[in-house]
């Protein structure tokens, strides 16, 4: 699902993601925001190689430690 341009996952172990993801010339970003816990995360990388999935679920971990 998207709201406008946001990708929307419903189905994470952290209840509702929004987020957004991109990179250029060597580097990723990942911006993702999980209104029931009230937290929130921006990933940078100087790694391009890194997959979606593989930092999908390492912020995951990430946010599911995180103290409120």
């Amino acid at each position: 699902m998207m709201g406008l341009g946001w990708q929307i996952s419903r189905n994470t172990i952290n209840g509702i993601r929004i987020w957004k993801s991109g990179g250029a010339l060597g580097f990723r970003s990942y911006c993702a925001v999980v209104p029931d816990k009230k937290m929130g995360i921006i990933w940078l990388s100087n790694r391009s190689d890194l997959a979606e999935d593989e930092i999908q679920e390492m912020v995951d971990q990430i946010l599911s430690v995180a103290k409120q």
